[in-house]
């Protein structure tokens, strides 16, 4: 799926650097500056026009547009208006390619947990037959196809010294670096058109309402950036110190994912447990940091009312088939027994937890 993902060796490595190298040479000619300014002036522009209004709005929709169509000046050279029908459509295939991947992460997540065996049988297939996943798998083709024949427009053009876009540098890459192939040229893109579509607006979304409710900081972040721009019109990072911290303390506040997958480049053991090389290793800080948590409350609690005869446990199940478990799986009430017993020969002591202990 592009090198935004695959093993860390000398292929990724290089994609990487591409990538910092197409964003110095397009810097150069202020290029990225021009595209930011452009469609950010177009953002405000619509916010007024949207926003006066007794009744608001909802601007997430305007924040994944404005994403959307910068990523597009910036990959292929392109500026769409809102209602450009292929616009419209490149759209559509992100928001379905999003619904879908929070499946495929999960998908490949219990690939990695469990036997290999249950990763091919018929029942795990059947498990994702009817999810969200499939949106993904249909809207793929479609997606592939467009960046294609954005490939044979740029080649009309091509120039090698004088690249325009960040396609222009990855099929200079390609040409020159036979395993980077379409498919994975294809996939870096949309790995960038997923990645601003979701998480950028997201994070402009939380930014827009922590403001909506502190005028003040909204007020002295304008007036900061106002003295800025009489010094340099593109805003020295130097000169806005306050508003840096305030972009930063969104993104600590709100954060769009906690975690990412890596891989182990070697055998590695720690505590004891030993993750063999090449092994997918997904870690959730929040998930993690709240069940040590209420272990230790748990602790904490039954040293506090032990005295008046009271008892603190903390239970720690293993599956528990909750409305979680059941939406995620499609798992219906007839096909819960199967479900819960292949589930059963996956733990050591074959034992699960029932419903209610979710709701203790």
């Amino acid at each position: 799926m592009g090198f935004a993902s695959g093993p860390f060796d000398d292929f990724h490595r290089s994609g990487r650097t591409d990538w910092h190298s197409t964003l110095k040479k397009l810097v150069g000619k202020n290029r990225v500056a021009e595209v930011v300014k452009e469609n950010s002036q177009k953002l405000v522009q619509r916010l007024l026009e949207k926003g006066n209004t007794k009744e608001g709005i909802d601007p997430k929709i305007i924040l994944i547009n404005t994403v959307l169509t910068t990523t597009t000046s910036f990959s292929f050279g392109k500026n769409y208006e809102d209602d450009d029908p292929e616009f419209l459509q490149v759209r559509d295939w992100i928001d379905e390619y999003i619904d879908g991947f929070l499946y495929l992460a999960l998908k490949y997540t219990t690939l990695d947990l469990f036997p290999s065996w249950f990763g091919q049988s018929d029942f795990y297939f059947n498990l994702w037959a009817k999810s969200p996943l499939q949106k993904l798998y249909k809207a793929m083709p479609h997606f592939m196809t467009y960046i294609f024949e954005q490939v044979k427009e740029a080649r009309k053009g091509l120039d090698k010294e004088n690249p325009r876009h960040f396609l222009d540098m990855l099929i200079i890459r390609a040409d020159e670096e036979p395993r980077w192939g379409y498919f994975q040229l294809a996939a870096t893109i949309i790995n960038i058109y997923a990645a601003t579509g979701d998480t950028l607006s997201n994070t402009m979304l939380w930014l827009l309402m922590t403001l909506a409710d502190n005028p003040e900081i909204q007020e002295k972040m304008h007036e900061e950036i106002k003295e800025a721009r009489m010094k340099d019109p593109y805003l020295n990072p130097a000169d806005i110190p306050y508003t840096r911290s305030v972009l930063l303390e969104n993104q600590r506040r709100n954060p769009i994912t906690d975690s990412l997958a890596h891989m182990v480049s070697e055998e590695t053991v720690v505590q004891g447990v030993v993750f063999p090389k090449n092994s997918t290793v997904i870690d959730s800080l929040i998930y993690a940091m709240t069940k040590a948590a209420l272990d230790h409350m748990s602790i904490t609690l039954s040293g506090n009312l032990a005295l008046d005869g009271i008892r603190v446990n903390s239970v720690n199940p293993a599956v528990v088939m909750t409305d979680i478990w059941k939406k995620t799986f499609d798992v219906t009430d007839e096909t819960m027994p199967v479900v819960m017993e292949k589930f059963k020969e996956m733990q050591p002591m074959g034992i699960l937890s029932e419903e209610e202990c979710a709701h203790v």
